[in-house]
């Protein structure tokens, strides 16, 4: 199977590394607008090295490329290599606007073509367990909260590619939240700002970039969803958790990078599996997906992807109206 990747930043040096060691997996080509990094990369794993998306596909014979771009930049590359008849793996967000993830969404669903997003949360195998705990019992409230060093890139300032924290570190939180409690319909959001220098290492922060979001989730079944994120100093503790609710128990669900699911008593329901790390399962299922021409078989498609934007723009809606906002439904979503 040969794998072309478009970007050549942090995300794609790790997918790079578990492409790597997978059998019968070959990194043909890099793509980057940065010439130089994408050399780099290419020099390391023995591939071609490219300007643009359509100049690696067009010269390399591929079966699957992964883009690993700035999320502004996902539409022109995903559509373009879904066209060549090439199975697709996005970087979450799966895009900046609605309009562009139904389009993709929709392109790989008329072409048939084996297309994921990268959530990684959602290969959390302790997901099953708390799924099968909450069955019967229903939720009631989920209460997500995520400090972490900002790891900022020299886009994340510009809103029109990366959505800010939100986008960034709310959408990982958001999907999250979805796949536990079903469909959100409406939220709330309130952020804060910090000057770049309170950040330590991430002056590229702009002074009008919220580094602290708290927002209010409404799930059509009645359940309320909390999500605080919060970009911290590299000095600071991260911490990354997901706590449920139900009608008689509470359970709390460690994330990265300890994956592990206790009940309210403290009673471990799933210790931290040994294993893979979800952000490669995600990628290996993919791989496996597409080997297999399954669509069903990624973890997360693009249309669960672009159902998680919706909730994601409504996010940015509230927070600049200060209102209560209703999530856009999709148009063309599959069935």
């Amino acid at each position: 199977m040969r794998v072309g990747i478009v970007g050549a930043g942090w995300a794609a040096n790790e997918h790079s590394a578990t492409l790597a060691r997978l059998d019968g997996v070959t990194i043909a080509g890099f793509a980057d607008l940065d010439v130089t990094r994408a050399k780099e990369l290419a020099a390391r794993y023995g591939a071609t090295h490219h300007a643009t998306a359509g100049s690696l596909i067009a010269a390399e014979e591929l079966d699957a490329v992964v883009v690993a771009t700035p999320p502004g930049a996902h539409r022109e590359a995903a559509i373009e290599a879904i066209e060549a008849g090439l199975a697709v793996f996005l970087e979450k967000p799966i895009a900046r606007s609605l309009e562009d993830a139904t389009s993709i969404a929709a392109a790989a669903e008329a072409a048939g073509t084996v297309c994921a997003v990268g959530y990684q949360w959602r290969a959390i195998p302790a997901l099953d367990s708390l799924a099968a705990a909450l069955e019967g019992e229903g939720v009631r409230q989920i209460v997500s909260e995520g400090t972490g060093i900002t790891q900022a890139r020299s886009w994340f300032s510009n809103t029109a590619l990366s959505g800010g924290l939100i986008s960034e570190r709310g959408s990982h939180h958001i999907d999250l939240q979805r796949a536990v409690g079903g469909e959100i319909v409406s939220v709330q959001t309130a952020g804060s700002r910090l000057v770049a220098q309170e950040l330590g290492h991430a002056s590229d922060l702009g002074r009008g970039t919220e580094t602290g979001v708290a927002m209010t989730l409404h799930f059509a079944s009645g359940a309320l969803g909390i999500v605080h994120v919060l970009w911290v100093p590299e000095t600071y503790p991260s911490r990354h958790r997901l706590t449920a609710f139900g009608s008689t128990s509470m359970y709390e669900l460690d994330l990265d990078p300890v994956f592990s699911l206790r009940r309210d008593s403290g009673e471990p329901v799933l210790p931290d599996p040994a294993g893979e790390h979800p952000f490669a399962i995600g990628l290996i299922r993919f791989v496996d997906a597409a080997r297999r021409q399954d669509p069903e078989g990624v973890i997360c498609s693009p249309w669960e992807a672009a159902s998680t934007l919706a909730v994601v723009v409504a996010c940015e809606h509230a927070l600049v109206s200060g209102r209560t906002v209703p999530v856009e439904p999709l148009t063309g979503t599959a069935a």
